[in-house]
């Protein structure tokens, strides 16, 4: 992959970030100079441009990525939804008026966060630890703050 000098904040810590995406994906990523080496399964080589490419487009809309955002972007990636990971990332909840925000996780986030916004009554059924309850309330707080309950 060409030109590293594109993703500045993506890569304050390159090195940490390619090791995540290096143990998920089961390939080899370096860097030298401004250009990503990977080496590996082509299938995951392509998996792994995609997730870099799609972080790079993420931090250069503004989004501040944290570390947990890689891994949550890895899971996200590798479920193969088509969703971007922009689409997920920005679609976030503020939840006071400290500019903390609770973005999705996963695809199935997303879309119970959506149908919560589109209807008024929702029933999310699924397993424990999910984050049904985390972003109902999520959603909830956020209403509440916009005067709309």
């Amino acid at each position: 992959m060409d030109s590293v000098k594109e993703f500045p904040l993506l890569f304050c810590s390159l090195e940490k970030n390619l090791m995540l995406i290096e143990k998920a994906l089961g390939i080899a990523a370096s860097f030298r100079g401004n250009r990503i080496f990977l080496e590996g399964d082509d299938q995951k080589i392509k998996t792994a441009e995609g997730l870099i490419k799609d972080l790079r487009d993420l931090t250069l809309s503004g989004y501040n990525l944290k570390p947990e955002d890689i891994r949550y972007a890895i899971t996200a990636m590798s479920e193969g939804s088509g969703t971007s990971l922009k689409e997920l990332f920005v679609n976030n909840i503020p939840v006071s008026s400290k500019r903390r925000f609770i973005i999705p996780k996963t695809e199935t986030q997303k879309k119970y966060m959506d149908s919560i916004k589109e209807h008024d009554i929702v029933v999310g059924i699924g397993p424990a630890g999910t984050g049904k309850t985390y972003l109902a309330m999520a959603m909830a707080i956020n209403a509440f703050l916009k005067k709309q309950v």
